[in-house]
């Protein structure tokens, strides 16, 4: 059995039966081997957690990649295009690896290496393809850490309940008026 087609099971299971409620041995009678195959070639519960938080962080790297032309010609489209994946990247995040303030989970330090490797160009690509919207708009926008983190951090919570919430009921042009906040927060 593949490591691919184990991550493939895996992500199945705990879309199902939430982060809480996977386990390895249930995921290993799931594909039909031992969970000592599992744990050889992932480590613990977690490093397996952490190797599907990464494919996810790929597949929305991937999705950054094959933008459709008319998400790019402007920031509320681009928010439009990207904030559900980013969303849910945001909640993978917290579900899979953030712990419950009390603990966290156990990573070896090349792991948590490899996820802000991952994370960071992700970020960085995200903060590209912002910059390139602005640019269509006639905005240049500022560069840094900064920058780049009120981007994400506006782009993976506009999707989150209370976003959602404004954008259905208060003000039917919320991402709109949201995409115009960060332009004038970020303009050189």
């Amino acid at each position: 059995m593949s490591s691919d087609a184990i991550l493939n099971e895996a992500r199945r299971l705990v879309s199902r039966v939430g982060v809480a409620g996977f386990s390895v041995r249930e995921l290993a009678k799931a594909v039909g081997i031992v969970p000592g195959t599992i744990h050889a070639r992932f480590g613990n519960k977690h490093e397996l957690l952490a190797a599907l938080y990464i494919q996810r962080i790929q597949s929305t790297q991937q999705l950054l990649d094959d933008l459709a032309p008319d998400a790019l010609t402007d920031v509320c489209a681009l928010l439009e295009a990207t904030s559900p994946s980013l969303s849910t990247l945001r909640r993978e995040f917290v579900l899979h690896l953030e712990g419950d303030g009390v603990s966290s989970p156990t990573l070896r330090p090349e792991t948590w290496t490899s996820l802000r490797t991952s994370f960071r160009a992700l970020a960085d690509q995200l903060y590209k393809r912002f910059r390139s919207a602005a640019a269509a708009e006639g905005v240049r926008v500022v560069d840094g850490t900064r920058a780049r983190r009120l981007v994400w951090t506006t782009a993976s919570t506009l999707d989150s309940r209370r976003s959602a919430m404004a954008f259905s009921h208060a003000d039917v042009s919320y991402r709109r008026f949201v995409a115009t906040s960060l332009l004038r927060a970020l303009a050189a």
